[in-house]
C-alpha cells in the first residue's frame, strides 16, 4: 500500500472516528425532575376567583447545581388535588379554571401570562387529600400549550432566578368558596455532558 492509500485509510478512520463521536456526545445528557408543590387558600366570596402563589424552584438543590448547564427543560405534569375545604364554603366544584405562568417583573394584568391548562369540573370532595394519607383522586391538568411553557421555564426561570409566579382564574358553582388547593409541577431539565 502506498503513501497515499494510508492517507485515505486514515482519513476515513478520522471520519468514522468524529462520526462515532457525535453519536456518544448526543447519548451524553444528562436528564433529571425538578418538582415543586405549592398550596393556594381559594377565598372567593363570589363565584369569580383570581389568585396568585409564587413557586421557587431554586429550593431543588439538584436546580441549583446544575441550573448554568441546562439547555433544555419540559413540562412533565402539572396536578391539582384539593388540601382542605375550609370553614364557611359553600360551593363544591371549581366548574371552569385556568392555570398561568408569570415571570417576575412581569405586568399583573396577565397581558404576559403563559397558560399552562385549563381545568373542569373539580369536585371538592372527590380531589379531597384524605388525612390518612390515601388521598382521593389527583386531577392531572391537559398541557395543550407545553411547547410555549417549555420555552417561558427556560428563558424566564431557569435563565432567571428559578421563581415565577402561579396565576389561577377560576369560576365556582356556588359562592361563598374558601378551600386550598395543591398544584404538583413536575419538570425535566437536561443537560449534555460534552
Amino acid at each position: 500500500m502506498g503513501y497515499r492509500g494510508v492517507l485515505m485509510k486514515s482519513a476515513r478512520r478520522n471520519r468514522l472516528l468524529a462520526a462515532a463521536l457525535l453519536v456518544l456526545a448526543g447519548c451524553l445528557n444528562v436528564s433529571f425532575n425538578v418538582d415543586s408543590k405549592v398550596s393556594l387558600a381559594v377565598d372567593a366570596t363570589g363565584t369569580t376567583y383570581h389568585g396568585t402563589v409564587d413557586v421557587d424552584l431554586s429550593t431543588n438543590g439538584d436546580f441549583r447545581s446544575h441550573k448554568d448547564k441546562v439547555n433544555g427543560v419540559s413540562i412533565e405534569k402539572v396536578a391539582v388535588t384539593v388540601l382542605s375545604i375550609d370553614s364557611g364554603n359553600v360551593g363544591t366544584q371549581l366548574t371552569s379554571g385556568t392555570l398561568s405562568l408569570r415571570a417576575p417583573g412581569f405586568p399583573s394584568d396577565g397581558s404576559q401570562d403563559v397558560t399552562v391548562g385549563t381545568l373542569s369540573a373539580l369536585v371538592y370532595h372527590d380531589y379531597l387529600v384524605t388525612s390518612a394519607g390515601g388521598g382521593g383522586k389527583v386531577y392531572t391538568m391537559p398541557l395543550g400549550n407545553a411547547q410555549a411553557v417549555d420555552a417561558f421555564l427556560m428563558n424566564n426561570v431557569v435563565r432567571g432566578t428559578g421563581k415565577f409566579t402561579a396565576v389561577v382564574t377560576a369560576q365556582t358553582d356556588a359562592a361563598p368558596t374558601h378551600i386550598t388547593i395543591q398544584i404538583d409541577f413536575s419538570n425535566s431539565l437536561s443537560y449534555g455532558l460534552l
